[in-house]
């Protein structure tokens, strides 16, 4: 389910510059309607220049929104790949976009960020960008750490990068080819939140593990066969309370899902979300530890 990530040394295009010193991934998926945009290479020899997630006058931000980009009108329909390189004192993070026969779009359209609480930075889409060649990627970054194309509940498409502790962030709409392009940078270093946890085929932002009421709120997203997820209480290796949802989306994307455990027993319990094996019936995802009051 991960892509295949092959790293490279490159320079982000689209910033009118190329760095010797970048350090760079890139997922995407093959598509007979996706051509993802090309990658510039740098040779050993090309002068240092200053870092481009550090240019410009673009505020960066560690909460609540970050800002909002692009102009209406777009001609972006589809998500082709998502790459990310590292700089001297910054990280870039870009979704590649293109048109619908999969050439390369000319713009965005009306894109926004904002930082979600969780440590994670969620880009929004506009509503005409309904498909993508990629579900997620993986990073080697100080700061990115991962990123997941996710199907909202309205059908809408969002791209979370999941970042690592307190970093500081901006976000702006670059044209032909339409990019949308989240800059990151080391912040106050204040205490980290809880973050997601995260499993092979699923990810779970409600509840973080330790203390916690009922009614328990499972929120996430997941990539589960047939969109089915299940949640499960257990208190003493003993089933206490099952429930089931269908999420999003599971072929294209990761899909959106939330449930409720009303009440169940007091104490230590084990909550467990995800799905059984189609193939050995075994349980696959993840197990979060609560101490309910």
């Amino acid at each position: 389910m991960k892509q295949v990530i092959a790293t490279v040394a490159f320079a982000m295009v689209g910033v009118g510059c190329s760095a010797s010193s970048a350090s760079t991934t890139i997922a995407s998926s093959p598509s007979t309607s996706v051509a993802p945009t090309s990658v510039a290479t740098t040779s050993p020899d090309t002068a240092p220049i200053d870092s481009p997630c550090l240019i410009g006058d673009v505020p960066f931000r560690d909460v609540g929104l970050l800002g909002t980009a692009g102009d209406d009108g777009g001609d972006a329909r589809q998500v082709a790949a998502l790459r990310w390189a590292a700089y001297d004192g910054c990280e870039r993070f870009v979704v590649d976009l293109v048109s619908a026969d999969g050439a390369p779009a000319t713009s965005s359209g009306p894109v926004s960020a904002e930082m979600l609480s969780s440590g994670v930075v969620r880009i929004t889409l506009p509503p005409v960008i309904a498909l993508t060649a990629v579900a997620d990627a993986a990073f080697e970054g100080a700061l990115a750490d991962r990123a997941f194309v996710v199907r909202d509940f309205p059908g809408t498409l969002l791209v979370d990068l999941h970042v690592n502790p307190s970093p500081e962030a901006r976000i702006t709409a670059l044209d032909s080819p339409a990019r949308v392009v989240i800059d990151l940078r080391p912040g106050s270093g204040a205490e980290a939140t809880p973050t997601p946890v995260i499993g092979e085929n699923v990810i779970v932002f409600e509840p973080s593990s330790g203390d916690a009421a009922y009614p328990i709120r499972v929120s996430g997203y997941a990539r589960t066969f047939e969109a089915t997820v299940v949640a499960r209480l257990l208190a003493l290796d003993e089933l206490a309370f099952e429930t089931f949802t269908t999420a999003t989306d599971y072929l294209d994307a990761w899909g959106r899902f939330t449930m409720e455990i009303p009440t169940g027993p007091s104490g230590r319990v084990d909550l467990f979300v995800g799905e059984d094996s189609a193939a050995t019936g075994d349980p696959r995802g993840v197990t979060v530890e609560l101490s309910m009051g």
